[in-house]
């Protein structure tokens, strides 16, 4: 009898012994399990949350692109200012008055197109007497050309005749080339920024008709002082 109770009071006094570990076990397990339950309610919250939010917004369009491969250019935008590349002002190289101006202001010319015309009544007569003087030069020379030959006149009539035929050749010229003057023309292809010339203005030699522009080329008046002047630019591009 005193054998069972020495056996029961040991097997009381090594679980007492064990019971803080068996405890701390127990413990363990506990917190394990709670966080383990924690974490899937707050999956299932989530899952939940992010289903409703799904169901709230409207379906999204998609669109898919191929991806392809391509060099990257970097681009730099800057405020500026296009002007053409190319001003010229257009003068008068004649005297006279305005008759005709078949342009406007604002309009786009081709190189070689009239812009004004000038009155050239006294240029075609100028021209007309010059042509017959020199029509009579140049019998008058066949003729002491050939009394010359006879012996008839000295070299010096003769040289006088050569002289006169020249300087009425060199007058037709110039009295062709003032008529041509008369219409004045567009130097370059371009706009029309100013148009001075008006019917019945009297110009003189010099001065202005109009400015023409050129916009095949154009450059970029940039207000950015670090940026490189003088690169050219096409209407479209800047």
């Amino acid at each position: 009898m005193q054998n069972d109770t020495g056996l029961r009071d040991r097997i009381l006094l090594r679980i007492w012994r064990m019971l803080p570990s068996l405890l701390l076990v127990f413990l363990i397990v506990l917190v394990v399990t709670l966080g383990l339950w924690i974490s899937s309610v707050s999956k299932q919250k989530a899952a939940e949350r992010l289903e409703a939010i799904r169901k709230s917004r409207p379906p999204v369009n998609v669109v898919v692109l191929e991806v392809e491969p391509r060099p990257i250019r970097d681009t730099l935008n800057l405020p500026a200012m296009v002007e053409a590349w190319v001003d010229l002002e257009v003068l008068a190289e004649v005297r006279g008055q305005v008759v005709d101006v078949p342009v406007k202001e604002g309009e786009m010319v081709k190189k070689g197109q009239v812009i004004a015309r000038i009155d050239s009544r006294d240029y075609r007569n100028a021209l007309d007497s010059v042509l017959a003087d020199y029509d009579r030069a140049k019998k008058n020379l066949a003729r002491m050309e050939q009394l010359y030959r006879e012996e008839i006149i000295p070299r010096d009539r003769y040289d006088e005749a050569v002289a006169a035929e020249g300087r009425l050749k060199a007058a037709v010229k110039n009295a062709r080339l003032s008529l041509e003057r008369t219409s004045i023309t567009a130097p370059i292809s371009g706009r029309i920024n100013r148009l001075d010339a008006k019917v019945g203005l009297y110009l003189n030699g010099m001065d202005p008709v109009a400015q023409v522009a050129g916009y095949r080329a154009c450059q970029g008046k940039r207000r950015n002082p670090g940026i490189r002047r003088g690169r050219r630019a096409r209407p479209g591009t800047f």
